[in-house]
């Protein structure tokens, strides 16, 4: 009667949680002139995991379980493609990143690996996951990645590898 795939991943996802908040209360207050600190962000988003868990686990108890857990052949190989294709760009972030950091006078000012890296990542995954038109991949891929850089790298002075 009860799906219990959905009751266990929610139970978990609530100890996550629990470690999160145990990391999370290390951080420092927000002063008195601020209303946000550097904990404010995490917390949220711990508290919308944990609700989110709460909502999977209830789900669990009033939902039956599937007959079928695995995806199709084909939808798991697409999957497994995604994940290879994820790792491939974090091991080009780092690569490129380090590079450019090596570099005497280097060719960017924010983020070269991770603009590079992130470009070409949008550029490759796009197509795999469904969209053919090769003017709004292009377009997609590059207003994203310049977004991120001018967002994180500029304005919120990330530094970027």
């Amino acid at each position: 009667m009860k799906n219990t795939a959905d009751i266990f991943c929610g139970v978990f996802f609530l100890l996550i949680c629990a470690v999160a908040v145990w990391s999370v209360s290390s951080l420092p207050e927000a002063s008195g002139v601020d209303y946000v600190g550097p904990g404010t962000l995490p917390k949220f988003a711990i508290a919308i995991l944990a609700l989110c868990s709460c909502y999977l686990i209830l789900k669990g108890f009033m939902v039956k379980a599937p007959k079928k857990y695995l995806p199709e052949k084909k939808v798991f190989l697409k999957i497994c493609m995604v994940l290879i294709l994820f790792y491939l760009y974090l091991a080009s972030v780092t690569w490129l990143g380090d590079y450019f950091l090596s570099m005497e006078n280097p060719v960017f000012l924010y983020g070269g690996g991770f603009g590079i890296s992130t470009a070409l990542f949008l550029m490759i995954i796009l197509p795999f996951l469904g969209r053919k038109n090769p003017v709004e991949v292009i377009a997609v891929s590059l207003v994203t990645t310049a977004l991120l850089i001018v967002v994180f790298g500029m304005f919120f002075k990330v530094l970027l590898p």
